[in-house]
């Protein structure tokens, strides 16, 4: 499986996310030449003012005509989007990611005995964090 790793900076913060799109979105074609970027990532967190919590956000910015799946795809469907975040005593990410709008539903089955899930041009997920009380937010940096 192919993965992107995301760097981003908000003031000192950087942020590292693992982000897994299925193989076809991202492999070679039949001559072994890379396909032109289709989709770009970029990721960021806010937390707001005078108190440790905010939002983690990932946007995916999809070139027209191609598309990636959902998070929630069902089997046995294309492989579903994931996003991981690499757990830390510095923040917790405690709740799901959640896109800003919902997918694109493919429903005529032609290839899988499931509806198709699907984002194109854009879409940004989010999910709330908990920075750590002992923790420098303007320096923090999450895997």
């Amino acid at each position: 499986m192919s993965r992107i790793y995301l760097f981003f900076v908000t003031l000192t913060a950087g942020i590292c996310l693992n982000v897994s799109l299925a193989d076809a979105q991202l492999r070679n074609d039949l001559f072994g030449r890379k396909p032109p970027q289709k989709v770009t990532l970029s990721a960021e967190f806010k937390v707001k003012p005078d108190t440790r919590l905010g939002m983690l956000r990932l946007t995916a910015n999809i070139i027209p005509d191609h598309q990636i799946y959902s998070t929630t795809q069902q089997s046995p469907g294309p492989r579903p989007s994931r996003i991981e975040v690499e757990k830390s005593d510095q923040f917790l990410v405690y709740g799901k990611f959640e896109p800003n709008t919902l997918p694109h539903i493919d429903g005529s089955r032609e290839f899988f005995p499931v509806d198709i899930e699907h984002f194109d041009t854009k879409v940004i997920w989010s999910a709330p964090i908990q920075i750590a009380d002992e923790v420098d937010i303007e320096n923090l940096k999450i895997d």
